[in-house]
This record gives structure tokens, C-alpha cells and sequence, in this order.
């Protein structure tokens, strides 16, 4: 399988789980049952999966580039595979939010605004 393919792959699989999360968590504590969690996750994952594909893809091009370029860095295996789980992990951590802000500031919600 292709870098390309599997990166796609992987980024309707990340739209998938993030979409489920926060579908059920407003289907069980926000809405409480005014829309279906089926209905709320086909929203969430029509809203998401753009975002997620064209920034996620990019971003993973470009923490792969970082790491091969202080590859001279790692010692192990072990530290290698550390290093680029925690980098993938926080890369999709911050997409995360930036998705979130930007949904925010749509609804009108300001969190970072006095």
C-alpha cells in the first residue's frame, strides 16, 4: 500500500473515531436525545473529514520530514518509535482543536476572548 493511501486511510479512520466521540458526547450530556447519535455522527464526519484530509495529510508529510531530519538524534528503536508516536499524537491533538476553535468561533462561542 502507498504512503498517500494509507495516510488516507488513516485520516478517515482519526474522522471516524473523533466524529463518534464528540457525537456521543452530545448525544448523552448536551442534547439529550433531540437528534439521533447516528444523524449527529454523519454531521460530525461530513464536517470533519475535509479538515482532517487536507490538514492532517500535510502535517504528516511534514513530521515525517522533521523526523528523518534529526534522525541523527535517536539512539534506539525504541526511542525512534517514542518519538514519532508522541510527535503523531500531538500533531492530531492540535488539529483536533484547531477543528474545535474554528467550529466555536462559527457558533459564535469566543473562549479566547474577554
Amino acid at each position: 500500500m502507498s504512503k498517500f493511501i494509507h495516510r488516507i486511510f488513516i485520516s478517515i479512520l482519526s474522522v471516524v473515531i473523533f466524529s463518534a466521540v464528540i457525537a456521543g458526547f452530545q448525544y448523552m450530556f448536551i442534547s439529550q436525545g433531540e437528534l439521533g447519535y447516528g444523524l449527529l455522527l454523519g454531521i460530525y464526519s461530513f464536517y470533519t473529514a475535509p479538515f482532517f484530509i487536507l490538514v492532517g495529510i500535510p502535517a504528516t508529510y511534514l513530521l515525517d520530514y522533521l523526523l528523518k531530519k534529526h534522525k541523527q538524534l535517536i539512539t534506539s528503536s525504541i526511542q525512534a518509535y517514542l518519538r514519532s508516536f508522541s510527535m503523531y499524537g500531538i500533531t492530531g491533538i492540535i488539529i483536533a482543536m484547531i477543528y474545535s476553535a474554528i467550529t466555536s468561533i462559527n457558533n459564535g462561542n469566543y473562549f479566547f476572548y474577554n
